[in-house]
């Protein structure tokens, strides 16, 4: 063996073999930690808060599965039902009026049983008040969802549903994704991304920076790095991305869906005031907006906040049938089911 050739396989292993050995040993570690903590008596003795954190490291079993396009998707079906995930047909009746509510935690209803989420009390309004038409209202909202992630979810799958009308109720203007998106163009991109997904070791950094990255978080940051950077593209968007519910209407409207509209999303601040997003939506001429917030208002004369928010977004059976009625209403007003407002 040649003097030369010793010192690059010493160079190899000392910069490439070895950590990536280092590496994989602390996966499998880690791996194995997280295994025998939450699955043994182990679990009995972590405090609650630290139980969370380490449940969301875990990846599998999960409800969820591995999609570049769309972040991640429900094993079991992309819409709420009564026994969690479920899927529907996607050819629907002859005469089926298929509305679709995307959104996310929200829209599923986290806080509140399936029975008792906005689009669930949405269908019942409507059924009662239309007992011989076929009515169906799905609901589409994903906990943790971006409004990146709902777009391209709506753009790639729900709209193989065929749904009559799409409500949304998502602050659709922080979406900070175009109207084409780039696909199977560099399959070292998905690579990359599977294996940072799949890491325990990604996992537990992005739980433990959650704080400091709030507004941006390191899971969002590393997908946009290697999806978008990677494949040549400039993350700086254009300024007229601010015109998202455009991009959505535009989706909606090439694949034959006839009505679409937003709902502005209420949340209380830490003063405890309300506020929502209607204006930003009338300041740049985007519509139809169903705006919820005096109804709100009038309910919050009467109870407490704490009797409508469990949290400053998330809603109570309250807070949920305030959005169904009126969106209800709004249905009805605007005649988008066909049947009129009598």
């Amino acid at each position: 063996m040649s003097a030369k050739s010793k010192p690059v396989k010493v160079y190899i292993f000392r910069f490439l073999i070895l950590p990536i050995s280092i590496i994989i040993l602390i996966e499998l570690l880690l791996r194995l930690f997280l295994y025998l903590s939450l699955n043994t008596y182990l679990n009995n003795h972590i405090p609650d808060l630290y139980r969370e954190n380490m449940a969301r490291v875990v990846l599998g079993p999960t409800p969820y599965e591995f999609d570049p396009i769309c972040y991640y998707l429900p094993k079991d079906g992309l819409f709420r039902g009564p026994n969690g995930q479920t899927s529907y047909p996607q050819d629907k009746n002859r005469d089926e009026v298929r509305i679709i509510c995307a959104g996310d935690s929200t829209t599923y209803g986290l806080a509140v049983g399936y029975d008792k989420s906005y689009p669930y009390l949405l269908q019942s309004l409507l059924r009662k008040k239309f007992p011989q038409k076929d009515i169906r209202v799905l609901n589409a909202g994903y906990p943790g969802a971006s409004e990146r992630q709902i777009k391209r979810i709506f753009q790639f799958h729900l709209v193989k549903y065929h749904p009559d009308i799409i409500i949304f109720r998502k602050e659709l203007f922080h979406l900070s994704d175009s109207y084409d998106v780039p696909q199977n163009s560099n399959i070292v991109r998905y690579f990359l991304w599977r294996c940072l997904y799949e890491s325990r070791i990604f996992r537990a950094i992005c739980v433990m920076t959650q704080e400091r990255y709030q507004g941006y978080p390191l899971f969002l940051r590393a997908y946009d790095f290697i999806m978008y950077k990677f494949s040549g593209l400039d993350k700086s968007l254009p300024n007229d991305f601010d015109s998202d519910f455009s991009i959505i209407k535009k989706i909606a409207s090439e694949h034959g869906i006839r009505y679409v509209a937003a709902v502005d999303f209420v949340r209380l601040t830490a003063q405890n005031e309300l506020i929502n997003d209607c204006l930003q939506y009338s300041e740049k001429d985007l519509h139809p907006v169903i705006c919820t917030r005096k109804s709100f208002e009038t309910e919050l004369e009467k109870v407490s906040s704490g009797e409508v928010f469990v949290d400053v977004e998330h809603l109570t059976e309250i807070g949920t049938s305030i959005i169904a009625q009126e969106v209800y209403q709004f249905l009805l007003d605007e005649k988008w089911l066909g049947f009129g407002s009598d």
